[in-house]
């Protein structure tokens, strides 16, 4: 099914994915219905990306720990493009920014060689207003991704270590 739904085949993605037991936990599983979820949503936008965001948390508390990191970038895509500088004014779009921290922070425990997670917070400082965090966070995302360079791009199952 991800196989499908990465290369823009989505509907028969999803017809792979009503065959599948809809209670299954089974890792691979989740993580394509979740990115078929994402996709839908940033195409629709509106209350589907609510929905989505709501959708991928839930999963996020399921998902093998050592394998979030998935579906955090698909959250990150959410909410990047949910929160603009024009909703990061409003209390909803900074609550929503404000969520998102702990959810990198604890990514960046586990996978603290990943320049995506930096960016990440540091878009989000960046909105918040916080120049001091968004300074941080630019400097650690620079330093991360140089480094990253002379690191291994795979994981130990073969899958993009720092992201898709």
């Amino acid at each position: 099914a991800l196989i499908y739904i990465n290369h823009e085949r989505e509907d028969t993605g999803r017809e792979v994915l009503v065959k599948a037991p809809k209670e299954s936990r089974q890792p691979e599983l989740v993580w394509a219905r979740c990115t078929l979820v994402v996709r839908d949503a940033l195409r629709e936008r509106g209350p589907r990306i609510d929905e989505a965001m709501t959708f991928l948390r839930n999963a996020m508390r399921l998902y093998p720990p050592d394998q979030v990191y998935r579906l955090v970038l698909l959250y990150r895509d959410l909410l990047l493009t949910k929160e603009g500088a024009r909703e990061a004014q409003t209390p909803e779009g900074q609550a929503h920014l404000r969520e998102a921290i702990p959810i990198l922070d604890r990514e960046i425990e586990l996978r603290p060689e990943c320049p995506p997670l930096y960016f990440a917070l540091y878009r989000i400082y960046k909105l918040l207003g916080d120049a001091e965090q968004e300074r941080r966070y630019q400097d650690l995302h620079e330093r991360r991704k140089a480094e990253f360079e002379r690191l291994d791009k795979y994981d130990a199952y073969g899958r993009p270590r720092c992201g898709n």
